[in-house]
């Protein structure tokens, strides 16, 4: 079962933010966001409330001071330490673009504290109470109003220009009018003693702290918005997510705080783990800029580059013609084949015997079908699939077949699954895990040319920072012939299609999901519990639900989340197999599927263990997180 938080859970430290919008020129519609968080450690309470005092002004005036004044109460039963961060910015009235701070060299809106003896500010941008918050106590606020500066000037000069016919004077568009300025304060607070008396820099802790509005809903047939807004614009920001009781956060849209430095190399943060951990996908080569490590590689170079290219496909041959060619990892290849029965007698069973090298079709009353190919055909493939391609009713291994689908012009598409039993157990061959797939390959030894194993020197072994998370290849038919002999292969040319998350709900939502329900698929490399026990790293490839979940929306139109730079990118998700090949769902710009002979680029994924903290920084591109 899935379903988003309705409550925010967090071991040591809890994050609420009060946001204030007051407007230019015109009423405006004001609200803030007030939570409890409510979090029990052996027999201590934890438990903080946030309040404020604001009323949007109806017509906000140059010298008008608007009171705002924030606390946090420690309605619990244990000290807690107390941190508080201000952002601000100005929003234009159509809600499209964000406005300068400072408009004519006046910085339009000025911020009025008070009781600052009782707050810090330190280099990390936020205020820290100075004294541990005791139980029943509230801190003062270091708001006490928002002024709109006695020269700011929100009218618009007019411009002459010098025509031919005389001097036309016009007044341009006033991007401010009906502007509205945002004031978000953020509490953040921690039971005391945790962290030296400091907010937690566990990466996954300060993800899920950043989860604006816990009830919120995505609705995944649309992309994310880049807005400020975070609880309006699909999810843009970080949102929770529960699957199977097990809670993540994950990031969605185009944000610009999950960017990290690990082993001297760039990340992005994707999600959290329901075990913990933090997984991140690869983002290039840091650049240094006046000493300073910077995440801003774009293009190509946000991918891997193994021996001279950056381009790789997923089969063994530069043809898909078989459904092996859809795995990381693949067993046996059988290419599907094609004949034209035409007005020939065709007989086709529900069921098939072996004995031996001698397969035989169940001849019983209801479990075949005989007749004239172009007759049947469309009653065949609704769920009779195996027959004799030499038109008899008992066959050698050579000639037994399993019919796809309703093909172009009377061809009859097939699969020989001879030397198996039945479908389920020439698919089991099919994805038998003994062949490394070419992305595979080109992802793992990636991982041994940077030294991540630390095999060259014997120095650091990167690899023992990761969890053995699961990398899923869910290679599941949802739909079409392939589903099993009973299914229906008259659902377009798609023989075998994977996409479970195009699937809709019961909502008429797609439904991204983060479960990997078949171990075969559950790609690991030590843990054979959860897991198949086939990677030889710490490392693989995003799934289109974890893309899905970021934000890029399956209706075909371009996307600007944080995923954007990682173009022509293949996923670890399988799509479809029908007579064109194998598709494997791809990123470029928008979700998309590629056959697997095309060359696609590959940004691997690590998870950083539970409880992994960063040094310093900020999580963007010019102050990332440094994971030392």
């Amino acid at each position: 079962m899935k379903k988003f938080f309705n409550k925010k859970r967090l071991p040591l430290i809890a994050t609420v933010a009060l946001i204030a919008i007051a407007g230019i020129g015109a009423v405006v519609a004001y609200g803030f966001d007030t939570a409890v968080f409510n979090n029990n450690f052996a027999f201590a309470n934890y438990k903080t409330v946030a309040e404020e005092s604001f009323s949007s002004p109806d017509n906000w005036s140059p010298c008008e001071e608007t009171p705002k004044v924030a606390t946090l109460t420690n309605s619990g039963n244990v000290p807690v330490t107390v941190r508080m961060k201000i952002d601000e910015w100005w929003r234009d009235d159509a809600d499209t673009q964000d406005l300068p701070l400072e408009k004519d060299g006046v910085r339009l809106a000025v911020i009025l504290t008070q009781n600052e003896s009782d707050w810090e500010l330190r280099n990390d941008g936020w205020y820290y109470y100075k004294e541990n918050l005791a139980p029943g106590a509230t801190t003062t606020s270091l708001l006490r109003a928002v002024q709109l500066d006695c020269q700011a000037n929100f009218g618009a000069d007019n411009v002459c220009t010098n025509t031919a016919t005389g001097t036309v004077c016009e007044k341009p568009a006033n991007d401010y009018e009906k502007a509205k300025y945002h004031l978000k304060v953020t509490f953040q607070t921690a039971q005391e003693g945790a962290s030296n008396n400091e907010p937690s820099r566990a990466l996954a802790t300060i993800v899920c702290d950043r989860v604006v509005d816990p009830t919120f809903q995505i609705n995944f047939t649309k992309k994310a918005i880049q807005s400020d807004d975070l609880t309006t614009a699909n999810g843009n920001g970080v949102n929770g997510y529960t699957e199977n009781g097990q809670e993540v956060c994950y990031y969605r849209g185009a944000v610009d705080d999950n960017n990290v430095i690990w082993a001297d190399l760039c990340w992005m943060i994707i999600r959290t783990t329901a075990t913990g951990g933090t997984k991140m996908i690869y983002n290039g080569e840091p650049t240094e800029v006046d000493g300073v490590r910077q995440c801003l590689a774009t293009g190509k170079d946000v991918g891997i580059k193994v021996g001279t290219t950056y381009d790789w496909t997923y089969p063994p041959t530069e043809v898909n013609s078989s459904p092996s060619d859809m795995g990381y990892m693949y067993g046996e290849r059988v290419e599907y084949a094609s004949i034209y029965p035409g007005q020939n007698i065709v007989t086709l069973s529900n069921n098939v015997s072996r004995n031996g090298n001698t397969y035989t079709l169940d001849m019983n009353e209801g479990q075949y079908i005989t007749g004239v190919w172009t007759s049947i055909v469309s009653e065949a493939v609704t769920r009779y699939h195996y027959f004799c391609t030499d038109g008899a009713t008992s066959c050698d291994s050579s000639k037994i077949a399993y019919n796809l689908v309703k093909g172009n012009n009377g061809a009859l598409y097939y699969l020989n699954i001879g030397g198996h039993d039945d479908i389920e157990a020439a698919k089991a061959a099919w994805f038998a895990n003994t062949n490394n797939s070419k992305v595979k390959v080109a992802v793992e030894t990636w991982f041994e040319q940077k030294n991540l194993d630390g095999h060259i020197d014997g120095t650091r072994n990167y690899e023992d920072d990761l969890e053995d998370a699961i990398y899923c290849n869910d290679r599941t038919f949802t739909s079409g012939a392939l589903v099993g002999k009973d299914s229906n292969g008259t659902s377009g040319n798609r023989w075998g299609a994977y996409t479970r998350n195009y699937v809709k709900n019961s909502s008429n939502n797609y439904a991204p999901s983060l479960d990997c329900p078949n171990k075969n698929d559950a790609f690991t490399k030590d843990d054979t519990t959860n897991g198949n026990g086939k990677l030889e790293h710490k490392i693989g490839l995003i799934t289109m639900d974890e893309l899905t979940l970021a934000g890029t929306n399956v209706t075909n139109v371009a996307n600007t989340n944080y995923i954007y730079n990682h173009y022509n990118l293949w996923t670890g998700s399988p799509s479809y197999f029908s007579y064109e090949g194998g598709y494997v769902f791809s990123w470029s710009d928008k979700a998309g599927h590629s056959q697997t002979f095309n060359r696609r680029m590959i940004s691997p994924v690590v998870s950083l263990k539970a409880g992994t903290e960063y040094a310093s920084g900020e999580g963007t591109k010019t102050n990332p997180y440094i994971v030392e």
